[in-house]
């Protein structure tokens, strides 16, 4: 294979990553090349310490948010597992990682369908939702406040009658 560009390239399993996620891929190649590099056997297992800004500082491309996100994903469908139980000092903001290499083998053998696995992360639709709700929610407000001027009367803003009752309004058109 021809390289598009010189220099250090990033490998990953195409067959994990159509199961996984190519992020999620990407991170877990990351982290077995630094087991096997430099990894400190603990418990029966290899293991390698990092915290997430230092992860953010190896994984340039991601912000220590996404490398967050990435981890806690993996952790929680036990495809890495993490502890600090090996930190020698309370304040040690480290993590130990290692791979379930079971759970792959378990994945790559099953006919899982993406979806199954991995569901969309709901943080972006609920930032979608939250920031439609919130125009909403403005608009609302600005109904009130002139109903109020109008009337000359102290409805409620965040009345949750009187919410409901102009969206009902605002649905009908």
């Amino acid at each position: 294979m021809q390289l598009l560009v010189n220099g250090r390239q990033l490998f990953l399993s195409q067959d994990l990553a159509v199961r996984i996620g190519v992020e999620e891929a990407l991170f877990l190649q990351h982290l077995y090349d630094r087991l096997q590099t430099q990894g400190v056997e603990k418990d029966g297992h290899i293991w390698y310490r990092q915290t997430y800004q230092g992860w953010a500082k190896q994984c340039f491309y991601w912000s220590i948010t996404k490398v967050k996100r990435l981890i806690t994903k993996l952790e929680h469908y036990e495809i890495i597992i993490s502890s600090n139980k090996f930190n020698r000092f309370n304040t040690d903001r480290s993590k130990w990682y290692r791979i379930d290499y079971g759970k792959i083998d378990e994945l790559l053998q099953k006919n899982y369908a993406q979806e199954e696995l991995f569901f969309e992360e709901p943080n972006l639709q609920e930032k979608e939702k939250s920031k439609t709700n919130t125009d909403q929610s403005d608009e609302i407000t600005n109904i009130i406040r002139y109903l109020n001027e109008k009337a000359k009367k102290q409805f409620n803003e965040h009345s949750k009658t009187n919410i409901r009752l102009i969206k009902a309004i605002l649905k009908e058109g």
